[in-house]
């Protein structure tokens, strides 16, 4: 019974090794996983906070995208409407230009030359009071007949050497 004792002693301390063994290696691989689970865990955390702030830059760029797109809309628009303005205004000078080429021609013909050395007085305006004369006429006979005292006012201005300037005031001044 001895021998089965110390046969059976042995092999329970063989089996108790092995157990202690395993039991290392079973603690061994748990600290290697519950490494591997926090790895994992925090990769994961930096994947979640990675795809957050790609998700934050795409609808950023959206954003941006559609403010540019409609900038760049109305720049074109802008554009156009300046590029119209522009060939409108090319025209307009260059007609003027052919204008002012024709007129130099017609003044400078020979004919225009042989006007202007009969004519002594080809550009001078000979006489302004009659025009003076006709509107004062105008304005105290309106004024007149119509009963309008700012008329008659006006053509007494006019009587007393006043000038067309004052007149039109009076004038949008009525209006």
């Amino acid at each position: 019974f001895t021998a089965s004792l110390e046969k059976n002693n042995g092999e329970e301390a063989e089996k108790q090794k092995g157990f202690e063994e395993l039991m290392a290696t079973k603690k061994a691989e748990l600290e290697t996983l519950e490494l591997t689970l926090h790895q994992h865990t925090m990769d994961e955390a930096e994947k979640t906070k990675a795809l957050a702030e790609a998700t934050e830059l795409r609808d950023d760029t959206k954003e941006t995208l559609k403010a540019n797109e409609i900038f760049f809309a109305d720049a074109k628009v802008g554009c156009k409407e300046k590029a119209t303005e522009w060939s409108e205004r090319s025209r307009l000078r260059t007609e003027e230009l052919l204008g002012i080429k024709h007129a130099i021609k017609i003044l400078s013909s020979p004919q225009a030359r042989q006007i202007f050395l009969n004519s002594t007085n080809t550009f001078l305006q000979v006489s302004s009071s009659n025009v003076h004369k006709a509107a004062r006429t105008l304005m105290r006979l309106a004024g007149g007949s119509h009963g309008d005292k700012r008329l008659s006012r006006m053509a007494a201005m006019l009587q007393n050497g006043g000038h067309f300037d004052k007149v039109i005031l009076a004038i949008d001044e009525m209006i």
